[in-house]
């Protein structure tokens, strides 16, 4: 049984109004924030009431069930709102919307956005191996990590696809984390101890001629 609305302790952060495709997923995560803040997000994942239930309950559900669906529609644009105000819960505006915008061609593009990835020198690399995954995750392709990365074309770091090629390609996530993390670690040692040699270097008197010019 879940509890009712709490009152949120920290004020609410703003939402973007929703007024189409492209702002659709910035959208949910934040509205379902909010809702978690508020202690309404229960009312989304919940099952319809039961007519067993106590009457006490039924009533603050209804309760929680109204305040959320408020909350939804008031982060739709002027031009949305009309298309969702009619629906009649929560749960069924939350759903329409998800109808229009929430679409399965998100997985076609991401398989192709993962094939298509290329690793870039000029960006960090837990920054690129972080982007792949999601776009692996959402293509349904994570298994195929292992590939992405031995994939000489794909350009990623030697030592990296090294290391990966040597535990074998069905390597899981976590592990390739772990691998490309030392990989980051071991560069930056470099980097440090270089620089450290370089100074070293810079701070050594010169030497100086038979008469000391």
């Amino acid at each position: 049984m879940s509890s009712p609305a709490a009152t949120p302790a920290l004020p609410l952060l703003p939402v973007a109004p929703l007024d189409g495709e492209s702002g659709y997923l910035r959208w949910k995560e934040s509205v379902l924030l909010r809702l978690h803040t508020l202690g309404l997000a229960h009312v989304l994942s919940e099952e319809e009431e039961e007519p067993e239930r106590p009457a006490g309950e039924k009533q603050w559900r209804a309760h929680d069930d109204a305040l959320c669906r408020g909350h939804i529609l008031a982060t739709l644009s002027d031009r949305l709102l009309p298309a969702y105000a009619h629906h009649d819960t929560a749960v069924a505006v939350w759903r329409a919307v998800g109808l229009t915008y929430d679409l399965d061609m998100d997985t076609v593009v991401s398989v192709n956005k993962a094939d298509e990835f290329r690793y870039n020198e000029g960006k960090p690399l837990l920054e690129q191996l972080a982007l792949l995954e999601v776009l692996a995750t959402v293509g349904n392709t994570l298994g195929c990590m292992g590939l992405y990365i031995i994939d000489e074309a794909r350009g990623f770091p030697s030592e990296l696809a090294r290391k990966v090629r040597k535990h074998g390609p069905n390597l899981c996530m976590d592990e390739i984390w772990k691998i490309a993390r030392k990989v980051v670690v071991g560069d930056k040692l470099r980097e440090i101890d270089q620089e450290a040699k370089r100074k070293a270097d810079d701070s050594r008197p010169l030497k100086r001629g038979r008469h000391g010019k």
